[in-house]
């Protein structure tokens, strides 16, 4: 295709609405590519309404009348002339363009894909153009393709165009995640040939095989197995590993990878809970049978491991003191009214066995009344607030809670009737400092006033506001970290 008639149809494309344009348009493309105006005058002069683009490409390789000589003058001059500065374009058509780049991306449509990198690489970096709502790229539209091969086509397209596969976006996760959560090998072989970790961390302190674990991926739990993925990682929200989360949903296979790979079921989370007792809570029968069998298993090989380096007498002695020692042992203490603590004596304890029977029987012998899941309810009920001041900090920090860091000010954002139709304001400030106060009694109270800040955002501001938007995205943010952190079931 001819040089300047390449450079007339990508001048149509940018000018065009809905497909077409006018006589007008046609003027400013010819004149920009250095046409002579008797040139512009004939081709003009043949248009009677908006064309499209086939058209416009007919307009201008039809024969032309003059003598070939002439012909041939014209075209040495143009190439006399130096290539023309591609159009600067305006603010709308650069949303246009990015918007119809993301459609592409997010349906799987490669060929798209390559033309507009093709087409706007000197003027837009549309491979790392970053959504401003959840901070990404899109490489994450990409690796959630339709399918997998157009996400591996998609990807590979977008890296040789130079996606930064290595970003990562407001949660501090990178696209390993969302590969590892929806099972994609062929992705996930893609990013450790690029060197990505299997052992990044997000901002709850989780890896990319807590997702794969939780979602029973279990293909991409043996590649991160075999490339060197942490089974014993521990996360930030309540010290715990990703059997954990494979344990709560149920996820047989991937619980047995992660026993095979040397997870440790014993380990207690920040509740004193292990994984066999999520198991039982959520009634995960299969799995409770298999992480209990598995627990007893490897207890026996660490005492095995430990009895292999004593010797014979050493053995006996220590199974003699382990059997003299009593099976459980306690120090019941009395806090008087002043605040002040002291032991309890056996008179004391026999005045109080006579007053008060069923809970002298309770201390006597607790494990015939409180199982290990009551334990772990009652510790999880007084951790709630702990977990509340952190997922109100992980959300402080996002640039989209500047709206709702504090109190509305009328005065400063020229808003005088917000308290006239917002009744019950409310904001991440007075939360904050309620918390700090000890003024929620539970977990559904703070949960209350969150849900309240981001309904009076709407309220006030609509939701296809900037504002509104902002206000649904950190509410998504916040219910994801509820469950995240496992108390969304409290509520």
């Amino acid at each position: 295709m001819d040089g300047i008639l390449q450079q007339a149809l990508m001048r149509f494309d940018i000018a065009a609405n809905d497909g077409k344009i006018n006589a007008e348009q046609v003027i400013s493309i010819l004149q920009s590519l250095n046409y002579n105006p008797q040139d512009i005058t004939k081709i003009v002069s043949q248009i009677t309404s908006d064309i499209d683009v086939h058209q416009f490409k007919e307009l201008l390789t039809q024969k032309e009348e003059p003598k070939q000589e002439r012909v041939h003058q014209f075209k040495e001059l143009l190439t006399q002339k130096e290539e023309p500065k591609q159009e600067r374009l305006s603010t709308s058509q650069i949303r246009q363009i990015e918007d119809e780049f993301r459609q592409a991306v997010k349906y799987g449509n490669d060929d798209k894909v390559l033309q507009y990198l093709t087409k706007y690489q000197n003027q837009i970096d549309l491979a790392n153009k970053m959504e401003p709502q959840n901070r990404q790229i899109p490489t994450y539209d990409a690796v959630q393709a339709p399918t997998e091969q157009q996400a591996y086509l998609i990807l590979k397209t977008l890296y040789e165009h130079g996606s930064d596969i290595n970003y990562k976006d407001a949660m501090q996760q990178s696209i390993m995640f969302y590969i590892c959560r929806d099972g994609r090998c062929q992705l996930f072989d893609f990013l450790i040939s690029k060197g990505l970790s299997v052992n990044e961390q997000d901002q709850n302190g989780q890896t990319p095989i807590f997702y794969a674990a939780r979602e029973n991926k279990v293909e991409i739990l043996q590649k991160l197995i075999q490339n060197g993925a942490n089974v014993n990682h521990r996360d930030k929200i309540l010290d715990q590993t990703a059997l954990f989360y494979s344990a709560k949903e149920g996820q047989l296979q991937a619980c047995q990878l992660l026993i095979d790979a040397g997870c440790k079921i014993s380990h207690q989370d920040a509740t004193k809970k292990t994984a066999v007792a999520y198991a039982k809570k959520f009634n995960r029968r299969d799995v409770y049978d298999l992480l209990s069998f598995g627990a007893q298993r490897q207890k026996d090989e660490a005492n095995q491991k430990r009895d292999d380096g004593l010797s014979k007498i050493e053995q006996k002695i220590n199974r003699k003191k382990n059997k003299d020692l009593p099976k459980f042992q306690y120090k019941l203490m009395h806090i008087d009214d002043k605040g002040l603590s002291k032991e309890v004596t056996n008179e004391d304890f026999e005045k109080f066995s006579q007053d008060f029977p069923e809970i002298a029987k309770l201390i006597m012998k607790p494990d015939d009344t409180i199982d290990e899941t009551m334990i772990s309810s009652i510790k999880e009920e007084q951790m709630w607030d702990k977990i509340a001041k952190k997922i109100l900090n992980q959300l402080w920090k996002l640039k989209q809670s500047v709206y709702f860091l504090e109190p509305v000010d009328v005065n400063r954002y020229q808003i005088l009737d917000y308290y006239d139709i917002v009744k019950n304001p409310m904001d991440f400030g007075t939360i904050k400092s309620k918390l700090q106060n000890n003024q929620y009694r539970c977990l559904k109270e703070f949960h209350i006033d969150m849900l309240l800040v981001f309904d009076n955002c709407v309220l006030y501001n609509g939701i296809h506001s900037e504002v509104g938007q902002a206000g649904i995205k950190v509410k998504q943010d916040y219910l994801l970290m509820l469950e995240q952190n496992g108390i969304n079931k409290n509520l």
